[in-house]
């Protein structure tokens, strides 16, 4: 089959090799939800936090890590910083991640803190 032969389908392919910048954001997103998953909630949030700074523009790895900091505050019951991280998440929706994206994630969190809520209302 010659080029011409070939139908151009609109993919464009990129060289690229992703920013040094990004890479580093993703590693202390990574870094920071393998401190939640071992139960090291300060250094968590503390990884988290640095994800949003590490971003120059709003992200997803931003508001992926705020959506980790309104999971963690919501566990510890500090319902003023998860409310507070909770705001910020919102201001990147369409800015940062799609509409449905952000959609998909906010129905998760709720998920999550209704499932918390069944659990702890077991317990007691």
């Amino acid at each position: 089959m010659s080029d011409d032969d070939m139908e151009d389908y609109g993919f464009e392919y990129s060289d690229e090799e992703p920013d040094e910048e990004d890479v580093d954001i993703e590693n202390q997103y990574y870094n920071a939800k393998g401190s939640k998953d071992s139960e090291d909630t300060k250094d968590a949030i503390e990884g988290f936090n640095q994800v949003v700074e590490m971003e120059g523009e709003k992200g997803e790895w931003g508001f992926k890590a705020l959506k980790q900091l309104v999971k963690l505050y919501y566990k510890m019951k500090r319902y003023d910083k998860m409310m507070e991280s909770y705001r910020n998440m919102l201001t990147y929706i369409e800015s940062a991640v799609t509409r449905n994206a952000s959609e998909k994630k906010i129905n998760s969190l709720l998920d999550f803190m209704a499932q918390v809520d069944v659990r702890v209302g077991v317990l007691l």
